[in-house]
């Protein structure tokens, strides 16, 4: 099986990597975010955008963290469709 890793997860990891080697250790992984599914994985109507140096919290009350990167296309989420539809990232 011949794989091929898709241009926009390229892009992503290599800003991330870049990220991770030029930002203060205190402040890594806390980039700002955008909501689009559920804890169970099911769209939100109403996209939220996090800034996670600014601490948010959860409904709960917990620290939002991420706990893991996912590959592009997980649970239907593909960065091509929010760029298509005016995303801009910015690194």
């Amino acid at each position: 099986m011949d794989y091929q890793t898709p241009y926009n997860a390229k892009v992503v990891a290599i800003a991330d990597t870049y990220d991770a080697i030029t930002s203060n250790p205190k402040n890594r992984r806390k980039p700002r975010i955008m909501l689009v599914r559920t804890a169970d994985k099911k769209r939100i109507p109403k996209y939220a955008m996090l800034d996670l140096d600014l601490h948010p919290k959860t409904v709960s009350g917990e620290l939002f963290a991420i706990s893991k990167e996912l590959p592009d296309g997980t649970f239907g989420v593909f960065i091509q469709r929010f760029i298509e539809n005016g995303l801009v990232l910015g690194y």
